[in-house]
């Protein structure tokens, strides 16, 4: 069993999608200051999109109602169904930052149900090689995975961030260190 759009039946679902996109292409563009003026802007002035961001966010509406399916939407074992608004905001900051041609190859991944539409072929080793699911990789800023308002509607869905590597291998290492150490020195004062 697939989730249904509008995800569990919400009618003001697709509004959610299409102010994600908003948002993302706004703070690409302008930066954080500006989605945050937006944020406080009421929902009529919100609707008064340029021509090219309103055409470009509904190709990718559209491909996502052909297709079913959301970047980011995820099943549970017992068929429910969430919304990782996250992992939404770094492929909306993907899609916009990318060129055309990708865009449209990752609209058609939509529409033909590819749960990752990030990963179009004849992308990689370009500056449209990106990987929103794990945003550590460089191509989902701090700013958009970090994002309050995304992050209170994904409290379903853990966001890994980066992780401290050099302390895991100073603590392994002390540990490792430590137990090798203590016997020899336990040895030394019987």
């Amino acid at each position: 069993m697939r989730c249904q759009l509008p995800l569990n039946g919400d009618p003001k679902y697709f509004d959610k999608v299409r102010l994600v996109f908003v948002r993302e292409d706004i703070r690409l563009w302008k930066g954080d200051g500006a989605v945050d003026k937006f944020d406080r802007l009421g929902e009529e002035q919100k609707l008064n999109l340029h021509p090219d961001l309103a055409k470009r966010i509904d190709e990718v509406m559209e491909a996502m109602k052909l297709g079913g399916n959301v970047p980011g939407m995820w099943q549970e074992y017992d068929g429910t169904c969430h919304q990782d608004w996250v992992l939404l905001a770094c492929y909306a900051r993907w899609y916009h930052a990318s060129e055309p041609e990708v865009r449209s190859l990752s609209r058609d991944m939509i529409i033909a149900g590819q749960w990752e539409p990030w990963h179009v072929e004849g992308a990689v080793d370009s500056p449209d090689a990106c990987n929103p699911a794990a945003p550590t990789k460089g191509c989902c800023p701090e700013n958009v995975y970090k994002d309050a308002a995304y992050q209170e509607k994904s409290k379903d869905f853990d966001v890994v961030e980066d992780f401290p590597w050099l302390a895991l291998f100073t603590v392994a290492t002390c540990a490792v260190g430590g137990a090798v150490l203590v016997p020899k020195v336990m040895e030394k004062l019987k």
